[in-house]
C-alpha cells in the first residue's frame, strides 16, 4: 500500500493528530478559490485543476507533488488525485500523464459515500494522456463515476491495516 499526502493525514488524524488535516484542508479551500478549467458532465458543470502539495515536503516526502483537483461547481462532489508522469523528453519537459487512484473527499454521487471520511479508489476510467484533452478525459472520469453499472474498487486504508480492497459496487 502506498502512502501518500492524505493517507499520512488520516493515519495522524487516527491518533488524535489533526494538524495536518487543518493544514490540508486550508490548501484546498484556498485551492477551490483559485480560477480553474470546467467542463460539463451530466447537465453538471465541473472544475478541474493543477495543485502542489510542495509546501509539504517536510511533512511526506513524496515522489511527486503534484495533484488534480477536481470538483463540482455547487462543491458537493470534491476529488483529489495524484498525477503521474510516465517520462521526461531530452528537455526536461513531462510527456505523458495517468492517473491510478482518486481520493474522493465529497460526493454527491448515490453510490459513493464519503460520510465516514475521505475514500480512496482506483480509477475507473484509465487513460494516459497529454495535456490537450484533459477537460474531455476529466468528463469522462466523471460520467463513469455517476455510471452504477461501472465497478468501483475502493483501496484499504492506511489506518486500517489488514482490510483488503472491497468493490463499493
Amino acid at each position: 500500500m502506498s502512502i501518500d499526502l492524505i493517507s499520512r493525514a488520516l493515519y495522524l488524524k487516527s491518533k488524535g493528530d489533526n494538524l495536518l488535516s487543518e493544514k490540508i484542508d486550508k490548501w484546498l479551500e484556498d485551492s477551490l478559490n483559485i480560477p480553474a478549467s470546467e467542463f460539463i458532465a451530466e447537465s453538471e458543470k465541473y472544475y478541474w485543476k493543477e495543485i502542489s502539495s510542495i509546501q509539504f515536503k517536510d511533512i511526506i516526502d513524496e515522489d511527486g507533488t503534484d495533484w488534480f483537483l477536481i470538483y463540482s461547481e455547487n462543491l458537493k462532489f470534491v476529488s483529489i488525485t495524484k498525477k503521474h508522469n510516465l517520462s521526461k523528453n531530452l528537455i526536461g519537459k513531462k510527456t505523458g500523464t495517468y492517473l491510478s487512484t482518486l481520493w474522493i473527499l465529497k460526493s454527491n454521487i448515490h453510490s459513493i459515500n464519503v460520510e465516514e471520511g475521505p475514500m480512496l479508489i482506483y480509477t475507473p476510467y484509465y487513460f494516459d494522456w497529454s495535456t490537450d484533452n484533459l477537460a474531455y478525459d476529466f468528463k469522462l472520469l466523471v460520467i463513469r463515476l455517476m455510471d452504477s453499472k461501472v465497478k468501483l474498487t475502493q483501496i484499504p486504508s492506511y489506518v486500517a491495516p489488514g482490510w483488503h480492497d472491497k468493490v463499493i459496487r
